[in-house]
């Protein structure tokens, strides 16, 4: 019988576990799903106008027509956007500056799109990357080390 009783008090102990964890972890993956979201949205452009000037961009890029790409790029008002697409702006630049052998206004362009601190950690090893071929073909080679 006292065998019995114990039994009975762990089963309701694991029952009362249960519940608490299944009652706990639609809440822990619910806050989860709310900080992906929320980091998700930084890394959006909100600005309509903005974001078709983008994709005009990017589409310009597909078919190689880097002088008009840069025409639209132009147009974007610095001072006036987010330091996301500010760093996008930067990164866009120095590609196009990096194809045209502008290695210096390129440099320049990778440096401020970190500079802004807005961009996803991938996309800032990317241009860091990027950044160290640039100080090696400079034959700047601390840099290009220290960069990587």
């Amino acid at each position: 019988m006292r065998l019995q009783r114990q039994l009975s008090k762990i089963a309701g102990a694991i029952v009362l576990a249960a519940v608490c964890l299944s009652v706990a972890a639609p809440a822990a993956s619910e806050t989860r799903r709310e900080r992906k979201k929320k980091a998700e949205k930084q890394f959006v452009i909100r600005d309509k106008r903005l974001g078709k000037k983008f994709n005009k961009i990017q589409e310009l890029l597909d078919q190689e027509k880097t002088a008009e790409a840069r025409r639209v790029l132009e147009t974007i008002n610095l001072e006036k956007i987010k330091p996301y697409p500010r760093a996008l702006v930067h990164q866009t630049y120095a590609l196009l500056a990096g194809q045209n052998d502008d290695f210096d206004k390129a440099i320049h362009h990778y440096q401020l799109a970190i500079s802004e601190n807005a961009l996803q950690p991938q996309r800032i090893l990317s241009i860091r990357f990027n950044l160290g071929q640039l100080y090696m073909m400079q034959d700047q080679w601390p840099k290009a080390i220290e960069t990587l």
